[in-house]
């Protein structure tokens, strides 16, 4: 690139700058972060245009241009570039701090200043655990079945309009939270109560599952096995990845266990290394207590899963409504 103090600002130093309007993968350039990009870059905003080869740099160009990479940077939480927009007439400065701030917006790409005003909470969803546990042992009236263990699961998904708009999403700061809103004892039973300890106590949601990364849980106590906070929304593919493992801390009880998994609908969906338009969540309990005879499991879990958006102040949105099923 030839752009440089005294120089003339050529049509290649501009598209340079600026790169591609599709796709990319281009290091430093402005439409890979604000355009479609690729990956964990790409905000899905209007990318800036090209001019020809050999083509005269207008000064509103210039401007769009520095008020593309304040909008950019803003977003990521800094002030901007401090650069002052040129106005016509009035002769292009050369700006030594341009390319080192595209850069900078470039290298914090996944940076976000906060959260629009748009958080979400999604419906609440019961689903009933029931069974009847019954220990063979110690003489149990009528012989009943001998039932030790019961496992049950439920879950809930997150869609997007598109895997493209999935990435937009994550990448501009959009987060995703699922909550435990309560369990109920239907029975009466200390199984039943240590379940609800196990679930809505000690693991109660993982908050902030964002482009890389998770809160881990909400909860406190109980014996955490797994707490993997190193995943998100691009460490996703169909195969299920188990990110929280709380166990019972009831002496009575510690071999019960919350657990909780995450996948997605499938990776490179829209060939641009997505992770998938669908995030899904499963929460997994297990009781395996072989307790007394007649030692039953009946609760009833609400869960939810809250969108929260990223801002739409410097940026526009780009990425939809998200569906929770």
């Amino acid at each position: 690139m030839t752009y440089a103090q005294y120089g003339l600002v050529q049509a290649s130093d501009y598209n340079t700058l600026v790169g591609n309007t599709g796709p990319t993968t281009a290091p430093n350039q402005i439409n890979t972060i604000w355009g479609i990009g690729t990956g964990a870059r790409g905000y899905g905003q209007s990318p800036l245009s090209q001019i020809s080869p050999n083509g005269v740099v207008y000064a509103s160009q210039w401007s769009t241009l520095i008020s593309t990479v304040n909008s950019i940077l803003q977003h990521q939480g800094s002030s901007g570039t401090g650069i002052t927009l040129p106005t016509f007439g009035n002769t292009i400065s050369y700006l030594g701090t341009l390319q080192s701030a595209i850069t900078t917006g470039y290298n914090n790409a996944l940076n976000f200043s906060g959260h629009g005003g748009s958080f979400v909470p999604g419906g609440t969803i019961t689903t009933n655990f029931s069974a009847s546990i019954s220990n063979a042992g110690s003489n149990p009236p009528n012989s009943q079945t001998n039932q030790t263990s019961i496992t049950r699961s439920f879950g809930l998904t997150a869609t997007f309009s598109s895997a493209d708009q999935a990435r937009y999403f994550f990448n501009a700061g959009g987060q995703l939270n699922f909550v435990v809103t309560g369990v109920t004892n239907n029975d009466n039973t200390q199984r039943s109560a240590d379940a609800i300890t196990t679930m809505l106590t000690n693991f109660g949601g993982v908050s902030a599952f964002r482009a890389n990364t998770n809160g881990g849980r909400t909860g406190t106590g109980g014996t955490v096995t797994t707490n993997n906070t190193a995943v998100g929304y691009y460490n996703l593919s169909t195969s299920v990845q188990n990110t929280q493992y709380i166990a019972s801390a009831n002496v009575t009880y510690n071999a019960d266990f919350t657990r909780f998994y995450v996948s997605s609908n499938g990776t490179n969906l829209a060939g641009h290394n997505d992770a998938g338009s669908a995030v899904i969540f499963q929460l997994n309990y297990a009781s395996t207590h072989a307790g007394s005879f007649n030692d039953t499991l009946n609760v009833t879990v609400g869960h939810r899963v809250d969108v929260i958006y990223p801002e739409t102040t410097n940026l526009a949105n780009t990425w939809g409504a998200v569906v929770i099923s």
